[in-house]
């Protein structure tokens, strides 16, 4: 009966966390309020992969790199969103010439088609901030056809850090947490 009981909690709990967290972009335009993001603040870095191949990836990555160091240096300078964006446009061909260096470097058929605009991104959590969807400012990266994964981060202000892959990321949740802890205890 006790287990029953504990199990029901722990449902409640969970779906309670999902409802008001992870499915409503209230919850989210909150919490992304709270740590002083919204969608007027920042201009995000979309790159869409050519296909799915593993070598196709790993040049998204690489491009991903290269963008994240072009843009370090000049991010702090720009000092506001308005003139990041600004010199996001007037140097949309720097950038899209960058990707296009990359990918010369390996030898593909395809090139990079980039745009600075409006795109629609989902909700998406970096650290500690949560940015609801909706539209953003955007630099936009095609590479080839674009049939492949996407990857997208924070350029301004500079949120996107080449070094950091899929890899190495550790996803974890306050209720997980509170689990392994709750059953830790159990056991002693």
């Amino acid at each position: 009966m006790r287990n029953r009981l504990l199990t029901f909690f722990i449902a409640i709990i969970f779906f309670t966390y999902v409802a008001t967290f992870a499915i409503s972009e209230t919850g989210a335009t909150e919490i992304a309020s709270t740590a002083g993001y919204t969608a007027e603040d920042v201009t995000r870095l979309h790159i869409v992969g050519a296909d799915n191949s593993e070598v196709n990836q790993r040049i998204k990555y690489v491009v991903r790199d290269s963008l994240s160091e072009y843009v370090a240096g000049w991010c702090a300078e720009c000092g506001t969103k308005a003139r990041f964006d600004e010199y996001c446009a007037a140097n949309v061909h720097n950038i899209e010439d960058i990707v296009n260096e990359v990918l010369a470097g390996y030898d593909v058929d395809y090139t990079a088609h980039v745009n600075v605009g409006r795109a629609y991104f989902p909700m998406r959590m970096y650290g500690d901030v949560i940015l609801p969807a909706g539209e953003y400012d955007a630099v936009n990266v095609v590479l080839g056809e674009g049939e492949g994964n996407n990857w997208w981060c924070i350029l301004f202000p500079r949120m996107c850090y080449g070094e950091t892959s899929s890899e190495n990321v550790e996803y974890r949740s306050r209720t997980g947490d509170w689990l392994k802890n709750l059953f830790k205890k159990k056991k002693k």
